[in-house]
């Protein structure tokens, strides 16, 4: 009986060592399992770093995928600018050539008006394209969704379209020349699309088609102006440009002073000379003016005497004498004098003794004079217009 209350009492403590060392291997696995750095715990933060890791992972999968459709679409993250090229950007012009730099990735995209270029905004560049206002020149390079790079931007300002504004001029005539005075010039007022680019220089026309060099002087003188004897009206033009090209031109006329009475006859029947020993005279027969001369030399004791007339008009030189009225006197032959064409008289009946005449007399001396050929009328002519326009 006594065995059995030992082997039973032995049981019960067994048993109760048994529970506890069950509860304490429980209380170890619930803290295992549960406590800071338990299982479930350590699962947590494993499932929760996988997360992170995850969702790093698809974030760069995306950025890589992004990146490389931009690479496929043209967009690159290099930034990319195009290059802006404006032909003759520090001088003075009345428009200017654009050239921007082109890439094969892009759309090229530009403004002139002064706002940004995107993709919805400017105009696509094809190829050079001119402007002709002063403006600010801005390009972008363009892909399919987004600007690539920064907007690159270029000034113009040295555009002039306006022409010069004030060209006031004075004309002063000469027997032979016009002396042209500038008194007055401006440039045109500049505005939001022109500049001022200042008065450059000037050039001249006596007839609307030959121009002179322009020059910075304001002063030019057309000289040897010989055409009508009488004087000749010339329509004086005068081109004013500026440093970017633009031109304004006046015009006014004036008459060179060529005339002189003591060579010019326009009056029909004025009594070219006659002799103080007869009454031969010599006389003009129309109203067409012309420059008058007397060839006169001493032949054997003789005077010699014939008339010689010039003029720009063939009906100019016809002259005629009292006792042969019917004997009308035209044209021999031409000459050419400082670029003009001239009608010479033919000789008539020369006549003998002293003369009278209130016009030149050639010289009496010059053995050219002696004598009724051609080459000794060229000569006598042109003494006469040396002498014409030398006074």
């Amino acid at each position: 009986m006594f065995k059995l209350k030992n082997e039973k009492a032995i049981t019960l403590i067994a048993l109760v060592i048994t529970i506890i060392i069950l509860l304490i291997l429980a209380g170890i696995t619930i803290n295992l399992a549960l406590g800071d750095d338990g299982i479930i715990t350590r699962a947590r933060e494993v499932a929760r770093n996988y997360e992170e890791v995850h969702n790093k992972e698809l974030a760069d999968l995306k950025e890589f995928g992004e990146e490389l459709g931009s690479i496929i679409e043209g967009e690159v993250t290099n930034g990319d600018t195009p290059t802006i090229i404006i032909e003759n950007l520090d001088e003075w012009t009345r428009s200017k050539k654009v050239t921007i730099s082109a890439n094969s990735k892009y759309i090229t995209k530009y403004t002139t008006d002064g706002t940004e270029p995107s993709k919805e905004n400017g105009e696509e560049y094809k190829n050079t394209f001119t402007v002709d206002k002063n403006c600010i020149v801005k390009a972008v390079y363009i892909s399919s969704t987004n600007k690539v790079g920064n907007i690159v931007e270029k000034e113009i300002n040295k555009i002039d379209t306006v022409e010069p504004s004030v060209l006031e001029i004075e004309l002063i005539p000469g027997k032979k020349s016009i002396d042209i005075k500038v008194n007055k010039a401006e440039d045109g007022a500049e505005n939001n699309e022109s500049g001022k680019s200042d008065i450059a220089g000037y050039r001249f026309s006596k007839d609307g088609t030959n121009w002179t060099e322009y020059q910075e002087g304001t002063t030019y003188k057309f000289d040897n102006l010989y055409g009508n004897l009488s004087g000749e009206t010339y329509t004086i033009k005068v081109e004013v440009k500026d440093k970017a090209g633009n031109t304004k031109v006046v015009e006014n006329t004036a008459t060179t002073t060529c005339k002189n009475t003591n060579f010019y006859c326009e009056t029909k029947d004025d009594i070219i000379c006659e002799t103080l020993s007869s009454s031969r005279i010599w006389y003009k027969y129309n109203n067409i003016g012309a420059i008058i001369g007397v060839m006169y030399s001493s032949i054997d004791d003789e005077k010699w005497a014939r008339p010689v007339l010039v003029s720009t008009e063939p009906e100019g030189v016809k002259y005629y004498t009292s006792h042969l009225p019917e004997n009308i006197i035209e044209y021999k032959f031409t000459l050419e004098y400082n670029g003009t064409t001239y009608y010479v008289s033919n000789h008539l009946y020369s006549m003998t003794g002293e003369l009278k005449s209130k016009y030149y007399m050639l010289n009496t001396v010059d053995q050219r004079y002696m004598g009724t050929s051609d080459n000794t009328m060229k000569a006598a002519a042109k003494d006469l217009l040396d002498k014409y326009f030398a006074e």
